[in-house]
């Protein structure tokens, strides 16, 4: 079976962060994002992953010559112009004659996803889509589903009271290539808002599969940051970089390899701090922060509920809270941030030198 990732979005609501990286790229616990998913497809029964890139795909291209070293081929397909989401899954697919899965490159799935092949073969289905509980439905589009987990229709951002349940799209599919024959290939088209409607117009055999699996989507602030807090947590497992834990594993304090910490710095779980990192006494670092490789924080700091990426140097007496600080960013002594995206000089290929994962 072959597995796409649709990779091609340029990650506006990341944005300045996303102005030299693709979305996918975006680091995760101190590797990009897409290293992480290509790992997770490496344990499945898979022939092939076909990346659908179009925005920034060079550093995509890099990454799986330099970093991704897994026994399944990659091939990059790419889209000279935005295609959508439909669009691409038709351009990637060309050739596929067999089921395949579809992944939303910015979503992190906590399932495991022989489950949803094994549900999609049970029911003879022509399109599984996995789906996921939300509080609040009323900012996406809702699936109502009947007792055999048939999908009848799609509510778009239905009002509270007016939502017939609370299971959104996950950005997850499993798909026959008959679907193929109901995308059109001479405009860009969304594969949620039109595909998979007209499909149950047509009757196609349309499921939803869901088992309250983890799920999050790191093109938000809010969702990228809940991801790295969840995965320090541990209640969503990934390799991470080499690192060894400073004193009680409970604490959840975590300092990877030439990293110097100086005496009278504070430090509370969860942190993860990245290889050859330098934090300056009387700095406060957590709860819950990831520092990556050589990040320079400065005496007296305070930085929480952050993500600093590589390279980046935090002055002194700086106050970081909900900030995701991007590659090489110079932060100025004093410099007070609260929930804000920051992005300094960007240097991709010299901030995200490979760190070794742990098996």
């Amino acid at each position: 079976m072959d597995v796409i990732l649709l990779a091609g979005g340029k990650g506006t609501r990341l944005h300045p962060l996303t102005q030299d990286i693709p979305k996918p790229m975006v680091p995760v616990v101190n590797r990009p994002w897409l290293h992480h998913l290509a790992e997770v497809i490496e344990a499945l029964p898979v022939s092939g992953i076909r990346c659908a890139v179009h925005y920034r795909w060079e550093a995509i291209r890099d990454m799986y010559r330099s970093w991704f070293k897994g026994h399944i081929p990659v091939k990059l397909v790419l889209e000279r112009e935005a295609l959508g989401t439909g669009g691409a899954i038709r351009n990637a697919a060309a050739g596929i004659a067999d089921t395949f899965m579809v992944l939303n490159a910015d979503v992190v799935p906590g399932m495991d996803l022989r489950d949803l092949i094994r549900f999609h073969k049970e029911n003879k289905a022509d399109c599984t889509i996995a789906l996921t509980r939300v509080e609040d439905p009323s900012a996406y589009g809702v699936v109502e589903l009947s007792s055999e987990s048939r999908i009848m229709r799609f509510v778009e951002k239905p009002a509270p009271d007016e939502a017939p349940s609370n299971l959104i799209n996950a950005g997850v599919y499993v798909m026959e290539p008959n679907v193929l024959d109901y995308i059109p290939g001479d405009r860009p088209v969304s594969v949620e808002r039109e595909i998979f409607p007209e499909l149950i117009r047509r009757g196609l055999r349309v499921y939803g599969f869901t088992s309250g699996f983890y799920w999050n989507d790191i093109g938000t602030r809010n969702g990228y940051l809940t991801t790295h807090w969840d995965i320090l947590d541990g209640r969503m497992p990934v390799r991470l970089p080499d690192a060894q834990y400073l004193h009680d594993p409970g604490e959840n304090i975590r300092i990877c390899h030439k990293a110097h910490v100086e005496p009278g710095v504070r430090l509370i779980g969860p942190v993860f701090i990245g290889e050859g990192c330098t934090i300056r006494s009387g700095a406060t670092i957590g709860p819950r922060v990831v520092l990556g490789p050589h990040v320079r924080v400065g005496r007296g700091s305070i930085i929480r509920d952050s993500v600093i990426w590589a390279g980046a140097q935090i002055g002194s007496n700086a106050f970081m809270e909900e900030c995701i600080v991007g590659f090489n960013t110079v932060i100025e002594d004093s410099r007070k941030a609260k929930a804000e995206l920051i992005r300094g000089r960007c240097a991709w290929e010299s901030a995200t030198r490979p760190v070794t994962a742990s098996s």
